[in-house]
């Protein structure tokens, strides 16, 4: 200690020497208090160090040129089973599984020449497990001259299955949706990310044309393309799902295909997109047109028309009817009543009538009938029967023309 009770060290070395009288000994004394407080201070640290590498998860080893393992922390004995005697000495490749074994020795090279991206592989565990590990290697020098690498090993495998769960997920989505009847598309601000088999055939593309990155309103007739861009505004908004809605694509040919499609949100490959599903009904609207256009020209028919279910209970009747009879039609359309019996026809007619129809036959004359104000009516009739596809009878339809005036 100084006189100022400051620590100090110092290197102390004595000699025995002649002096006057006899021997003396005679000593050197050097500070050393920087270089030892420094010593301390290193050792302190490497103490620190020592103690968070051992405490760490993750493993950290060293290679050498070798490839023999040099050293092996407590993270990689956790990780692998293994005990360090089990590890030091032995090449790494012992402990990498085998398909991985060449890449490892490739990426083990490119460490050395200081390329220092991570590296994905699977590791062998001691019961026999294979396990998912991530490592980011640095050459490791002694004196300034190349002994080997270290590396940094991460436990990957739980975040590996959720990937692999995810992209098998998605794999069993996209064979869901590409083999699905319905047309779907998907695409991100109006540019096509993916499209199905269905609707390329509905538009008329070989199933292997790429459709990425082309624009789907080259699809649209121009007519539709602000209204689709206005939903497609809702849909990236509210990250919701629009409304079913009608548009007239272009398939190949240039043939217009009437479509009804809906929208939804939906995150893509990590992109927000619009997965849109596409229905074809030009042979619905086809056939809607005809029905609308039969269904004008009966309500507009001069003929009475009358539409029974299988036990001559009105469903449908014209306006001719009304007018003919008298009878309007809120009172036997859907009422429960028998045509014959509100037209007030005998039960001798009704029963020839009836007997005739239900052994598949058609029925044609002229009857007589009652109006509402109950005055008789001539009618000449043919009465017909509807069958299912399974032939059994449904319906019957009467078709009539008032020939009162005529007979008169």
């Amino acid at each position: 200690y100084t006189t100022e009770g400051k620590l100090l060290w110092i290197d102390l070395k004595v000699i025995i020497i002649d002096w006057p009288g006899g021997q003396a000994f005679m000593a050197f004394l050097n500070d050393i208090t920087e270089k030892k407080n420094a010593e301390i201070a290193l050792a302190n640290s490497e103490k620190k160090f020592k103690s968070l590498v051992e405490n760490m998860e993750e493993g950290i080893v060293s290679i050498g040129l070798d490839e023999k393992i040099l050293y092996a922390s407590p993270g990689i004995v956790k990780m692998s089973g293994f005990s360090v005697a089990e590890i030091v000495g032995k090449s790494f490749t012992q402990f990498v599984f085998e398909n991985d074994i060449p890449y490892m020795r490739r990426r083990f090279s490119e460490a050395i020449e200081n390329k220092l991206e991570p590296w994905e592989y699977r590791i062998v565990t001691k019961t026999g497990e294979l396990v998912w590990v991530q490592s980011t290697s640095k050459p490791l020098f002694e004196q300034n001259k190349l002994t080997g690498i270290s590396a940094v090993i991460v436990d990957i495998d739980s975040r590996k299955k959720i990937e692999n769960s995810l992209k098998n997920s998605e794999r069993k989505y996209r064979n869901l949706i590409d083999y699905s009847p319905i047309g779907i598309l998907i695409h991100s601000g109006g540019k096509l990310v993916y499209i199905n088999s269905a609707l390329k055939k509905m538009i008329e593309y070989d199933s292997e044309f790429d459709f990425t990155g082309k624009s789907l309103f080259d699809f649209v007739l121009p007519s539709y393309h602000q209204k689709i861009k206005e939903r497609i505004k809702f849909i990236m908004e509210t990250k919701s799902k629009s409304q079913l809605a009608e548009a007239k694509i272009i398939s190949k040919t240039g043939k217009h295909i009437d479509i009804l499609s809906m929208g939804q949100y939906l995150i893509y490959e990590n992109i927000p997109c619009i997965q849109v599903y596409v229905y074809d009904v030009t042979e619905f609207n086809k056939i809607k047109t005809n029905v609308d256009t039969l269904s004008h020209a009966v309500s507009q028919s001069s003929s009475v028309i009358v539409i029974s279910n299988a036990s001559g209970m009105v469903e449908y009747a014209n306006p001719a009817f009304e007018k003919v009879t008298g009878i309007t039609l809120s009172e036997i359309v859907g009422t429960g009543k028998n045509l014959f019996k509100s037209l007030k026809i005998s039960r001798k007619t009704f029963v020839t009538v009836w007997r005739l129809l239900q052994s598949g036959k058609e029925w044609k004359g002229e009857l007589p009938v009652y109006d509402s104000k109950g005055e008789t009516r001539i009618l000449n009739i043919v009465v017909s029967r509807i069958r299912d596809n399974t032939g059994i009878i449904t319906h019957f339809v009467s078709i009539g023309e008032d020939i009162t005036d005529k007979k008169e």
